[in-house]
């Protein structure tokens, strides 16, 4: 028996950054939308690859539940960068367009960060 790999609803994404402030994909996208950000077509060689990691890739399974989120990807849907150019959301996206050969990447980059919408703080509470 094969085991099931599905994908991660939109729903379920983010990001957290080093100091444990963690965005929901969907805050960073309203903000992105509030902020009037226009969409921009990045050149995948000015993203930065080396930010892109994968926590919890520790077995196959692991890795092949990544494989099957970048082979769900829609790349016409921008990534969103931070103030700074980092990716926020679309690691995915950038897996696939390196794979099948993509040049460019549409792209949304925030002028300012929104609140997150979990802090380690937040955590320690618990």
């Amino acid at each position: 028996m094969k085991p099931f790999v599905g994908g991660c609803p939109f729903e379920e994404s983010g990001y957290q950054d080093a100091d444990g402030g963690y965005w929901k994909a969907e805050t960073l996208y309203s903000a992105a939308k509030q902020q009037g950000v226009r969409k921009l077509k990045i050149p995948i060689e000015h993203l930065s690859w080396a930010q892109v990691r994968f926590s919890g890739v520790e077995t196959t399974y692991d890795m092949a539940y990544h494989v099957r989120r970048a082979l769900d990807c829609d790349l016409n849907k921008p990534i969103l960068l931070g103030p700074l150019g980092n990716i926020m959301d679309g690691f995915h996206r950038l897996v696939m367009a390196i794979a099948v050969g993509k040049k460019f990447l549409w792209a949304y980059r925030l002028t300012e960060l929104p609140d997150p919408d979990e802090t380690k703080a937040d955590k320690s509470k618990e």
